[in-house]
């Protein structure tokens, strides 16, 4: 079942502090940016998996009823936003949302940033071509990340227990816990366990660039 729920427009244009402070990214002269507010209604802890085929995903724990979106379209010019849209779909508590372009012949430079609230114990699974995935909610059974071109940065409870499988091929792996290796840093493909009972699962996964995890201060 596909939902197209009410979206509530923020602003269009091409200087919008606004939405600056909702991303804290820069301003990119000559570029149209679109932002807009969506969500889809949960009854349970979901499954949540989210994709944008360009931009940055940014995680945080929400209101226990519900999966909601900020979205940032950035785009050379208002009609790119005609083929670049966001969506949630939904079967149970499994709530998939991803941002797409419609034509083949995507711009380089045309990006979907997502600012992402779950409930807290979500498990989640996210995918950017090029971005940066940025994970601070409260963590459920599984996280999953991968992105082709940028970064991972995870931040977990200081007493999480959690097994991680993380892998890069061009960059490097931060661990902010101990895996019990101490050789990790020096590894592109790092595998280890925190705490005596884990019950989350950590997989990450980037083409090009640093994967880092750390405890919440």
């Amino acid at each position: 079942m596909t939902h197209q729920p009410g979206r509530t427009y923020i602003v269009v244009g091409t200087l919008i502090m606004a939405l600056l402070a909702l991303t804290g990214c820069g301003l990119v002269l000559g570029r149209t940016q679109q932002a807009y507010q969506t969500a889809v209604i949960v009854t349970g802890t979901p499954h949540v998996s989210i994709e944008t085929f360009n931009g940055d995903i940014e995680v945080t724990t929400g209101a226990a009823d519900k999966v909601s979106a900020g979205v940032i379209e950035s785009a050379a010019d208002d009609t790119d936003f005609d083929r670049m849209e966001f969506n949630f779909s939904q079967e149970g508590l499994n709530v998939r949302g991803k941002c797409a372009w419609s034509d083949p012949n995507k711009p380089s430079n045309a990006t979907c940033d997502l600012n992402i609230q779950v409930p807290a114990g979500s498990d989640v699974e996210l995918v950017t071509g090029n971005g940066t995935i940025t994970y601070k909610a409260v963590p459920g059974k599984t996280l999953k990340a991968a992105v082709g071109n940028g970064n991972v940065n995870v931040t977990l409870p200081r007493d999480a227990q959690f097994t991680l499988d993380a892998a890069v091929g061009n960059g490097k792996i931060k661990s902010g816990f101990d895996l019990g290796d101490p050789d990790a840093a020096q590894k592109q493909h790092v595998t280890g366990a925190v705490g005596d009972q884990p019950g989350l699962s950590v997989a990450l996964r980037i083409g090009n660039g640093d994967i880092t995890i750390e405890p919440a201060r």
